[in-house]
């Protein structure tokens, strides 16, 4: 009696494979590559890996059809919103492994004119721009209704299967957490801003993403169902946060370290939302009407803000400027640059996905 030989569909196993595959190198490289080489070549290694792992999620998302495919002997189920998962996954350790190698000014940062305003950047600062917004956000909801007094129908007629009830429940977390951060710095109590670091964070990436279900669950326009608009909005996020951050950092005179940090992540998350948009507008999409509107963007009558504002002034200039120490000004420059770029490309989102008719 013979055994079928099993197949293996390396091709569909490619981003899962290469991951594990960088992961072998780096064991490699830290036994045979000298040390004086071994940190840049581990680096390198490490984001190089991961942003091909990305770039083959992308394809792989584009080759399979829309239900589906299983892999080794249907071990294993392949579809896009697993794909969507490792995408995420990929995009978040490229930006775990910029921090982490990240060395600079580290020898400076117990000490300087800059170290208690730090704090008051964390503790004051940061939750007071969070809680601007957030009000601004309410607001802007609240008065968008025809009958604005039916808001208060989400507190005392929800209906806990929307995600309109539910996003509304997320905002009213994000303020009472920003508002017991914003507390605790003005007491400069650090066990409590530790305590509420990582419900803070978790609240916060809540509130970056929960439109993505909202406008899936809504199937408006096609263009705004993409399967990448959880990694586009808390990605947009990291930008606005960071680039807002770091301006107010210069303001406030905080330490060079806090301003370096700032404009690691804010470099980072540049990389990631680049990265983002190619994946959203150059690969497949899943209806005519999805793709008709990105094709408004990269070859039609959208194309020049796209390319020239949001890649070229809003990402490619930014990430020079952040790695350019003799441009004055240059990290505040490029976080404003960034700031336009973010708010040109979310304005051309929403005219591309409106310009397709609905029938």
């Amino acid at each position: 009696m013979s055994m079928p030989t099993p197949s293996v569909e390396y091709a569909l196993l490619s981003p899962m494979l290469i991951v594990f595959g960088v992961a072998v190198a780096g064991v490699l490289f830290e036994a045979f590559v000298p040390r004086r080489f071994r940190y840049g070549a581990q680096v390198m290694l490490a984001v190089g890996g991961l942003i091909t792992a990305f770039v083959a999620v992308v394809w792989v998302g584009k080759m399979i059809p829309a239900p589906g495919r299983t892999a080794v002997l249907r071990a294993l189920a392949i579809d896009r919103p697993e794909l969507v998962l490792q995408g995420t996954v990929l995009l978040v350790a490229i930006m775990a492994v910029i921090f982490i190698a990240e060395r600079r000014g580290r020898e400076n940062a117990a000490v300087g004119p800059g170290a208690a305003t730090a704090d008051a950047l964390t503790g004051l600062v940061a939750p007071g721009i969070g809680l601007l917004f957030l009000l601004l956000t309410t607001l802007l909801l609240v008065l968008d209704l025809k009958r604005p007094e039916r808001f208060l129908y989400l507190i005392f007629k929800p209906n806990p299967r929307s995600w309109l009830v539910l996003g509304a429940f997320v905002l009213f977390a994000a303020g009472l957490l920003g508002g017991l951060w914003l507390l605790a710095g003005l007491a400069s109590s650090l066990p409590a801003l530790s305590l509420l670091a990582w419900p803070t964070a978790v609240v916060a990436a809540a509130t970056a993403g929960y439109s993505a279900f909202l406008f899936g669950q809504a199937e408006g326009r096609d263009f705004w169902q993409s399967p990448l608009l959880l990694p586009h909005l808390l990605v947009a996020a990291a930008v606005a946060g960071s680039a807002s951050l770091l301006l107010a950092a210069r303001v406030v005179g905080s330490a060079p370290i806090v301003v370096g940090g700032l404009g690691l992540v804010l470099w980072g998350s540049l990389l990631v939302s680049a990265l983002v948009l190619i994946a959203e507008l150059c690969t497949g999409h899943a209806t005519r009407d999805a793709a008709r509107a990105a094709e408004l963007l990269t070859r039609g009558p959208l194309r020049a803000p796209l390319w020239g504002g949001v890649v070229g002034m809003g990402i490619v200039l930014p990430l020079v400027l952040l790695l350019s120490a003799s441009v004055p000004f240059g990290s505040e420059l490029a976080a404003v640059l960034a700031l336009g770029g973010l708010w040109l490309w979310e304005e051309l989102w929403i005219r591309a996905g409106q310009a397709i008719p609905l029938s």
